[in-house]
């Protein structure tokens, strides 16, 4: 009888030298299954105790009755029972364990943030959170156990090979998580191959952002070639990358063989106007998008007007926005624009300059240029840092002045997410003197000038809204 002991009685016969007692132990083999395996485990007995045993033995056979040899009945009350079984672990549904052992293996501190978020809120943000590869793979593993977060934003954590990779397997497994954001991670080419296969293998996911990853027109190929197979995307940000016109014809054939994505963010990719008119284009076989923002990119007025004489053409489709904004392209577009509208009453197209109030309006070069400076001061702002350290990153030579080659130059080593566009107004809005090099003393200068432009114009806001 598994749990038990061999019965014995009073008259109990000798106990062989050798003999053991075989108990059987239980043991969960595999959480997930619930079952349950039993595995014998021995117990000899001690020396003290067969010296006892063979005592008794030697007093039986003196006292031994004719009948000894007969088999005597065992009442319920002699029987003798060991209970070893083991409570059954509860299998880790939130994830936490998992999350806490990996973290340990990994030979990283577990957040309590992520901890809480995974047993109690079906949305997990730790955008900012400076988690590198080891902790965004801990987390990842978390979730292939997971199965109540929905909504997953990582961005900004520079994860990593490791991390993204880890991603894409975990996403192989979830089918849970149909919101992600993995914008702002520096993946590059391996970002973009390892996305690609999770958009092949993953059912689920509906929405995703990866945009600011330093994407090329190369890697363009491994994402748009996934969108086409992807039945599930709806909404996909790829802005502030690099993809260029040849990105643009490779994202102008996703669109005309896709028929489940319905918003597109590929605004300031440096798309130009080749790579602009092949996204239009795709409107000829496409008609669920509905929503195109392929603004700060160069799009010549001319590339824009024959986009919107093809889409008069369009019967079918289901465009609602496209939006252009900060791309510049005069007054005579208005009409347009509204001449599309007599053919798509419902199609709304946005251009020009964004202010920060979400609004649209037409603006010169200055207003284009203040905007990029204000990118600038918020970029420092944000890293805790001087405009002068971030000019003497441009200023190798210390000479206090820079050439316009230089300051793109700088620019873009920094990282500061501004198209090629903005920073030719930017240039043209410094360069006080206009004599083609940005002095130090030229930057204060504007930086000043607009920050109380920009507070003049808050108070100014804000008187109105309580008159209001």
């Amino acid at each position: 009888m598994e749990g038990d002991i061999a019965p014995t009685t009073s008259r109990a016969k000798s106990i062989p030298k050798k003999s053991v007692f075989k108990v059987y132990k239980s043991r969960t083999v595999d959480p997930s299954s619930r079952e349950t395996t039993f595995v014998p485990i021995s117990i000899s007995p001690t020396k003290s105790d067969r010296s006892s045993s063979r005592r008794s033995s030697v007093n039986d056979k003196q006292r031994k009755p004719p009948d000894y040899d007969k088999k005597q009945p065992i009442d319920d009350d002699q029987e003798t029972v060991l209970d070893l079984r083991v409570s059954i672990i509860p299998y880790d549904e939130t994830g936490r364990r998992t999350y806490e052992k990996a973290c340990k293996k990994l030979g990283v501190v577990p957040s309590s943030n992520v901890i809480r978020k995974l047993g109690s809120s079906s949305e997990l943000d730790v955008k900012h959170y400076n988690l590198g590869q080891e902790r965004t793979m801990a987390i990842a593993i978390a979730l292939v156990v997971n199965s109540s977060v929905t909504s997953l934003n990582l961005s900004g954590n520079d994860i990593g090979k490791m991390g993204v990779l880890y991603v894409q397997r975990m996403m192989t497994e979830n089918m849970s998580i149909t919101e992600m954001n993995l914008s702002d991670n520096n993946l590059r080419t391996f970002g973009a191959k390892a996305i690609g296969l999770m958009l092949m293998d993953n059912k689920v996911i509906k929405k995703l952002n990866i945009s600011g990853n330093h994407f090329t027109d190369l890697d363009a190929e491994y994402l748009t070639k996934r969108i086409v197979e992807n039945a599930n995307l709806k909404k996909f940000n790829i802005s502030w990358n690099g993809f260029d016109d040849d990105g643009g014809v490779a994202f102008g054939d996703a669109i005309a063989g896709n028929n489940v994505l319905t918003d597109l963010n590929i605004s300031c990719t440096r798309i130009g106007p080749v790579g602009f008119t092949a996204v239009m284009k795709a409107f000829k076989q496409n008609e669920v998008l509905e929503v195109l923002r392929i603004g700060k990119n160069n799009i010549p007025l001319e590339a824009a007007e024959a986009a919107l004489e093809l889409l008069k053409e369009l019967s079918g489709i289901k465009l609602r926005l496209l939006d252009m904004g900060d791309v510049m392209l005069g007054e005579e577009f208005k009409e347009k624009i509204s001449d599309l509208q007599l053919f798509h009453e419902k199609l709304k197209v946005t251009y020009g300059y964004t202010d920060s109030y979400g609004k649209r309006k037409m603006a010169g070069f200055t207003d284009v240029g203040e905007d990029a400076l204000m990118t600038i001061k918020e970029f420092v702002e944000d890293r805790k840092m001087t405009i002068s350290e971030l000019f003497a990153r441009f200023d190798e030579d210390g000479s206090n002045s820079v050439d316009y080659d230089e300051f793109r130059q700088g620019i873009k080593e920094a990282g500061i997410r501004l198209s090629e566009y903005q920073v030719d107004k930017l240039i043209k809005f410094i360069d006080i003197d206009g004599d083609g090099d940005i002095d130090f003393s030229e930057l204060v200068l504007k930086m000043k000038e607009i920050t109380k432009k920009r507070q003049e114009e808050e108070e100014q806001r804000k008187a109105e809204a309580e008159e209001d």
